[in-house]
């Protein structure tokens, strides 16, 4: 099978579960729950840095989900350029948008990352949360994002975390045990005792490596963190109610904002800040952008 054909089946099964899931993401929010938490906070860590970019700045989201981080912009005044592979989604940010009366500061299409269908220097932000674990050439969609941005842009990205905490001390989840688990699921599948895998799954990154990738693409690093703690899980079964998980992962949030050695880069996400490398900021420089959380 050819590189583009692999990219190809890669993105089907990929496009198959959020159009399934569709739905979900538009309650994901109001959810309860340590993992709904985490989400929240994901978004208002997003915002917040944004808020500090002015309001002319012209905003592109890429991979808006049910639209809302895109309409959250909206009401705050900004205009948003809110975008997604998947037509259900955007159907999903569309309605969402005239029920909240914000369809005037947004437009929603469908496009894909790897080919964003702008001109050069389009935007002043680029947006894109959680989606680079799904994609199946992240090289090419960063380079995208650096493209569209204008002189001195920002790009505010997140990436499920290899080094999670939480998922450290799980056999089942670990890296530390991932070597021994890809070689026991070949065995199995080659003796017909399991089935090939075709459920996707999100791509795990180190901070190092997210930072390796935005240099790379002509990014240069203005800050980052890493946020969330929970569930915390052992054989994929959680350890502890959510009640208790959303006490824990607030007092290790606090602790890790603090710059705790190791919590500072144990939570499950990592929400990290960029400029064009050689730019200089446009709306915000590098010394307003003092930290991520």
């Amino acid at each position: 099978m050819t590189t583009a054909n692999t990219h190809a089946e890669l993105q089907r099964v990929v496009d198959a579960r959020f159009h399934n899931e569709a739905p979900v993401w538009s309650n994901i929010y109001k959810e309860s729950g340590v993992t709904a938490e985490i989400y929240r906070l994901r978004r208002d860590r997003a915002l917040a840095i944004i808020e500090q970019l002015g309001p002319e700045a012209r905003i592109l989201e890429i991979g808006c989900g049910a639209g809302l981080l895109a309409i959250a912009l909206a009401r705050r005044g900004y205009r948003v350029e809110a975008t997604d592979r998947l037509d259900a989604m955007i159907r999903l940010t569309g309605d969402l948008a005239a029920a909240e009366g914000v369809s005037h500061r947004m437009t929603t299409r469908v496009c894909d990352v790897h080919e964003l269908p702008y001109p050069d220097h389009s935007f002043d932000v680029v947006v894109a949360l959680g989606v680079l674990p799904w994609l199946h050439s992240p090289e090419q969609a960063l380079r995208e994002a650096a493209r569209v941005l204008s002189s001195g842009g920002q790009f505010i990205v997140t990436t499920d975390s290899r080094w999670q905490v939480t998922n450290l001390f799980d056999p089942f989840c670990s890296p530390l045990t991932e070597p021994m688990r890809r070689w026991v699921r070949r065995i199995l599948e080659a003796l017909s005792l399991i089935k090939n895998r075709k459920k996707p799954r999100p791509k795990l990154y180190s901070t190092r490596r997210v930072d390796q990738l935005l240099a790379r693409a002509g990014l240069q690093k203005v800050c980052g963190s890493t946020i969330g703690f929970g569930p915390f899980l052992f054989l994929k079964r959680k350890l502890i109610p959510d009640s208790m998980a959303s006490r824990v992962h607030a007092k290790l949030q606090s602790l890790a904002d603090l710059g705790v050695p190791l919590l500072r880069s144990a939570g499950i996400e990592y929400i990290a800040v960029a400029k064009k490398a050689g730019s200089s900021a446009s709306n915000a420089s590098a010394s307003q952008l003092k930290k991520c959380d």
